[in-house]
Parts: C-alpha cells; structure tokens; sequence
C-alpha cells in the first residue's frame, strides 16, 4: 500500500503543477521583471540568509540535544565503560612492558602479563559486543533525531519566512517599490508571496551550507557569461 501511494505522489504532483500553470495562463498572471541582476546584490542577499541559517542550525542543535542527549547517553554508557575499562587494561600491559625492558623478563612474572593481555583482548571483544548490540537502538535514535531536526528547521524557517525574510521579494522590491507596485493581480500577489515563503523556508531549514553552494554556482556562472 505504501509503495502504491509513494508511486502516486509524483503524478499527483506533477498533475497538480501542470493545472497551476494552466490556471496562471488562464488568468493572465504576468511575468515579474527583476529589478538587479548584480552579482554584489545578489551575494549580500544570499549571505544574509547563510547568516540566519547559521542561527536555524544552532537553535535546532540545542533543541535536539536537550531533547535526546539523555537517550544518546543511555544508550551509549555500556561503550562508556568497556573503554574507560580498556584504557585501564592498556595502562597496565604498557607498564609492565616498560617493567621488563628495564629490569628483565626473567623479574617479572610471565603469567601477570599473559593475563592482563588476555584481559585487554577480552575487553576490546567486549567492547565490540557492546557497539553490536546498541548500535540498532543508536542507527532508531539516529534518524529520530535527523527527522525532528529536519521538522524544527522546516518550522522555524517558515515563521522566519512569514515574518518578512525572502529570497524572491528582495530581489524585486527595490527603489522603495512594494509588491502591489511589481504585481497587480491579487491572486497572483499571494501566490508569489505563498511560494516565496516556502522557498526561503525550506533553503533556511536545508543549512548554511546548501546556501553557499548556491552562492559558488551563481559566481561562477557570472564569471562565464563576462567571459
């Protein structure tokens, strides 16, 4: 069922977009003209929003540490001590290698560092048992943590897209214009100012790094066209 419905969504998304574009040439909506295709203007505006995308990141980096941090250590306690437990085993066949170096095999006897070998291998046995048997619970937390990220990035950009940082708008409405000045049609206004907030929010909640990925491209593509 859920393969049937997954293999749905693409023609139901692209039926959904074909019909808006049939609606927008229906209605007349006009093409909106860019007031700068500068790439200083653009760059500023793009750096502004890795700016805030940065500020997203590290909101969302807190939420979801206080959030699981506790169940991350839980999980992971049992590691915590095999290889606390294995540092001090490492300790003690170091020493008692530094032991028969200096005074001799002959004074020291050959079942003590036979056992506290024995014992450091079977504590890194140990400790491989440890991270096989916490490692399906941490890959669960894992992509709880990913997906509850990924949602309080989506919610946070989309209040900050409504609250008037945009990726489109600023780009147009330049010299003290407003968008009723650039687009007469109110349906079209709110289409724009619809699809603007979603954009920003979902470049916003993708990173500071898709962002400045898609700063490199503009540069370069500006550099091939004063070629």
């Amino acid at each position: 069922m859920e393969d049937e419905n997954g293999s749905r969504f693409p023609v139901i998304f692209l039926l959904g977009t074909v019909s808006l574009a049939a609606v927008a040439a229906w209605l007349g909506f006009s093409a909106i003209s860019y007031s700068t295709n500068d790439v200083g203007a653009v760059g500023t505006q793009l750096l502004n929003l890795v700016f805030i995308a940065l500020v997203i990141e590290r909101a969302v980096e807190v939420y979801v540490s206080n959030q699981f941090g506790q169940e991350d250590l839980r999980l992971r306690r049992k590691i915590r001590l095999v290889l606390a437990k294995i540092k001090i085993l490492e300790d003690g066949v170091n020493y008692q290698t530094v032991q028969v170096a200096n005074v001799g095999a002959e004074a020291m006897p050959i079942t003590s560092i036979d056992d506290a070998q024995k014992a450091l291998d079977d504590a890194r046995i140990e400790l491989i048992n440890a991270r096989t048997a916490a490692q399906p619970a941490l890959d669960k937390l894992y992509i709880k943590k990913r997906s509850t990220a990924a949602a309080i990035a989506v919610v946070i950009g989309l209040v900050v897209a409504a609250a008037g940082v945009r990726i489109f708008a600023d780009l147009v409405l330049t010299d003290g214009k407003t968008l009723e000045d650039v687009i007469d049609d109110n349906l079209q206004r709110g289409i724009f100012s619809g699809a603007d907030i979603l954009i920003t929010a979902l470049l916003l909640a993708g990173g500071a790094d898709g962002i400045h990925q898609i700063m490199k491209r503009f540069v370069l593509i500006d550099k091939d066209l004063k070629v």
